[in-house]
């Protein structure tokens, strides 16, 4: 689940500039894991970004597990897909999973992009893992739906030398705090990982759009943030009132339309 909303104002100076922001977080990865980025879902930046991140940490030899906000019922088709470069494009192996049908942001186009090159990485031997941590069944949702991508998280960081992990989820799930718009008491995802060495960063623009189900689908603009903050990277001296340790500013996102058009017909799950 995410949400838009104005950017924070009371952050420390800007660490990073937003071309200089995927080698920061890479380098964030070496004391913070999980590293979490909340996201607006939709949009062809942010899955770009992660790309980037995972680019400059594999570029120093690091391992990493990328966890997306996918059913953990599609792990099995992923990891098969990823590793037999004989399976050929993504459309005949992962359509025929329920998820690509939502039509929602986390089945975009770019999400696709993004899943193709951590294929590339893997077949030509990178140490990157791909971690699906959402509830299998789309009709369960708040704590129970929180509780469980957690615990997906929390399984696989438990593991003898586990790798850095990069985490992209809505921007609800991020916040390191109890409540959200929907519910005051719900224990959210970030939340439950607390006793983790986790930073949890909030990735927004300045304006643009987003691929959105509210509750019909397709390309929204986004509200523009007043007052403009400046874009990049930055950390606030301490967790923000919504449960952000920083927040990444981007200068605009672009919607990212679904992957497999033909195949999107369910009815849109919680996001």
């Amino acid at each position: 689940m995410s949400v838009h909303a104005p950017a924070q104002d009371d952050g420390e100076a800007i660490a990073w500039s937003a071309n200089d922001a995927p080698a920061g977080i890479a380098a964030l990865m070496a004391r913070h894991s999980p590293v979490i980025l909340g996201e607006i879902h939709g949009t062809a930046e942010v899955p770009a970004l992660v790309a980037a991140v995972l680019a400059s940490r594999l570029a120093t030899g690091g391992a990493v597990t990328l966890a997306l906000e996918i059913p953990d019922s599609h792990q099995a088709a992923l990891d098969a897909w990823l590793d037999d470069s004989a399976r050929g494009p993504a459309a005949p192996a992962l359509a025929g999973h329920p998820f690509w049908s939502y039509g929602d942001g986390r089945s975009s186009e770019a999400m696709l992009d993004l899943l193709e090159q951590v294929r590339r990485w893997r077949q030509a031997g990178a140490a990157v893992d791909l971690l699906a941590f959402d509830v299998p069944d789309p009709s369960v949702a708040g704590a129970l739906r929180e509780r469980h991508m957690a615990d997906r998280l929390e399984q696989a960081l438990a593991k003898p030398q586990a790798p850095p992990m990069l985490v992209l989820t809505g921007n609800l799930h991020a916040r390191r705090t109890i409540g959200n718009p929907f519910d005051p008491d719900v224990e959210l995802m970030a939340w439950r990982l607390r006793d983790r060495p986790a930073l949890t960063l909030d990735v927004r623009a300045l304006a643009g759009s987003a691929w959105i189900c509210a509750p019909g689908c397709g390309a929204r603009e986004l509200g523009v943030a007043r007052p403009a903050p400046a874009t990049g990277l930055r950390l606030f001296g301490r967790s923000s009132a919504q449960g952000y340790d920083g927040e990444l500013v981007l200068p605009r996102f672009t919607a990212s339309p679904p992957a497999f058009p033909a195949v999107w017909s369910a009815p849109r799950p919680a996001d």
